[in-house]
């Protein structure tokens, strides 16, 4: 089994089991895309000021393992009043190193979003986020999200990034 496949069956498991569990049949059932959402609103990205264009930011999977489509215009269309959001499906392809720090192209950001381990039965999803921002270090947390109604991060603990770090010199 794929990684892409395996992400896709533990967060439509997770969606099942929050469907089955809940008490109010209308709830909302939680996406793929939203756990992404949760993740790239998490950054705390400012805003596009009036004149400004809005930033850019470069999402792929640490393992190289795209999202499908539909998932990926979903993530574009709840983000896009915010920023842009590109998906790239290697990671190398998206990285800059010319002067040794790491950054999307056109100094967007680029984030790494990590394999989804889901607790079904606390309603939550724990993964690993590499971000790194134009002119800065790139930084990484694991990150747990509720799945209850919304997608929300309820906790963020910061690691040391290992994906998006600067190459060293022999």
């Amino acid at each position: 089994m794929t990684r892409a496949v395996a992400r896709s069956v533990a967060l439509l498991a997770l969606v099942a089991c929050a469907a089955c569990e809940s008490s109010d049949p209308n709830d909302d059932e939680p996406s793929a895309a939203s756990v992404y959402v949760a993740v790239i609103r998490h950054l705390d990205i400012a805003p596009p000021g009036a004149d400004e264009e809005r930033p850019i930011v470069y999402v792929a999977d640490m393992n190289s393992d795209p999202l499908d489509l539909e998932t990926q215009v979903e993530v574009i269309g709840e983000l896009e009043a915010d920023v842009d959001v590109r998906f790239v499906d290697d990671i190398e392809a998206a990285v800059d190193t010319d002067d040794g720090a790491m950054a999307g192209p056109d100094d967007g950001w680029l984030v790494a979003v990590g394999t989804p381990v889901v607790d079904a039965q606390a309603d939550l999803i724990t993964l690993r986020v590499e971000a790194s921002e134009p002119d800065d270090e790139p930084i990484a947390w694991q990150v747990r999200l509720d799945v209850h109604d919304d997608v929300t991060v309820v906790e963020s603990e910061e690691l040391d990034a290992e994906l998006l770090v600067p190459p060293v010199s022999p």
